[in-house]
């Protein structure tokens, strides 16, 4: 039987600490990739503080956080809003998100070895699973953030999740926008699955194509 020595994890290899901040400053930060604020939305300290369940403290430094990255800015009150941009600019970043998740999913397929497969057969069958809808859409997300975590290139992954920051608030303009995400996500789990997988940046573009319609067609002034 072995002994319990050289069991003990090396010197320096302890998970660093995530403060309450950077942990609300990724929960908003996935609040507005999903939508869940509109252009122009105020985000006061308080409500975020109640929302995430931390000190107001926290709240402020993610919010500033965002501030200083673009994600939100300060008004004449100080108070931070979401940025309300052009309809041109929504649609350039839209075509933009396009060609870097494209370029993402090329990658995680080189970068694919067999223990990841397995792992994404795990997300395939949650993604077919007889769930609630957020639930669903919370591995959805979950398998976008795999993609780009294996891609091979953190630039390129950052880039990505910040331009579907970007335009994330004005994901409200397509009708059941989370039902297509998840149809896609079907789609890129099934492919990726397999050992022959080929990025389905087919489906990706149809999928693109469609965001941008709805929010040219369904923009409001």
């Amino acid at each position: 039987m072995p002994s319990g020595k050289g069991t003990r994890p090396k010197k320096g290899t302890r998970a660093k600490k995530v403060s309450k901040a950077d942990q609300a400053q990724q929960k908003l930060a996935d609040a507005l990739r999903a939508g869940q604020y509109q252009a122009n939305a105020p985000v006061p300290e308080l409500p975020t503080a109640e929302r995430f369940d931390i000190g107001r403290t926290p709240a402020r430094e993610a919010i500033l956080q965002l501030v200083a990255v673009g994600l939100l800015v300060k008004k004449d009150n100080h108070r931070a809003h979401v940025p309300s941009l052009a309809r041109d600019c929504v649609l350039d970043l839209v075509d933009a998100f396009f060609e870097i998740e494209a370029a993402c999913l090329r990658l995680a397929v080189l970068h694919m070895t067999a223990a990841k497969r397995i792992e994404i057969r795990q997300m395939t069958k949650a993604l077919q699973a007889q769930a609630a809808l957020p639930d669903l859409v919370a591995v959805a997300v979950a398998l976008r953030k795999f993609v780009r975590a294996n891609c091979g290139n953190r630039e390129l992954a950052a880039i990505a999740e910040f331009v579907e920051m970007k335009f994330g608030p004005y994901r409200n303009l397509e009708v059941d926008a989370d039902k297509r995400d998840l149809r896609f996500a079907r789609i890129l789990a099934k492919a990726l699955s397999r050992p022959e997988g080929q990025a389905p940046v087919r489906s990706l573009r149809t999928r693109m194509l469609g965001i941008r319609k709805a929010i040219a067609e369904n923009w409001r002034s």
